[in-house]
């Protein structure tokens, strides 16, 4: 399937992980899927069936309607930010040992507050 996919559609994706945080939390084969989606929505309406509160998110910023199976799917788009828990600095990247490079201590997903 990745060979059909559109550069377009993959750079899309790439981009709104980028904006959103998402970056580190979805997989090769969940990029796959939402840039299929991104490929189809051109062609008419589609769908994302999923719980997966990532692809939600990236769906919902790409403007691809999602339709949650178990669960009642998200309430808002997040943008997510790394934040070390022992000098509290907010980090541009997500390391990915998940140790701050200033002081050594775990980092912590957290989400950005909305901004006004």
């Amino acid at each position: 399937m990745a060979e059909t996919l559109s550069p377009e559609a993959r750079a899309r994706v790439a981009e709104t992980l980028e904006k959103t945080g998402e970056t580190r939390r979805l997989s090769a084969a969940d990029r796959d899927v939402v840039a299929l989606a991104v490929d189809m929505a051109a062609l008419g309406a589609v769908d994302i069936w999923t719980d997966d509160y990532s692809i939600q998110n990236t769906a919902k910023r790409l403007g691809i309607t999602t339709r949650p199976i178990l669960t009642d799917g998200i309430t808002s788009e997040a943008v997510w930010h790394v934040r070390c828990t022992g000098c509290a600095r907010y980090l541009d990247e997500d390391p990915r040992d998940g140790v701050c490079p200033v002081c050594g201590s775990p980092v912590k997903r957290t989400r950005k507050p909305p901004t006004r």
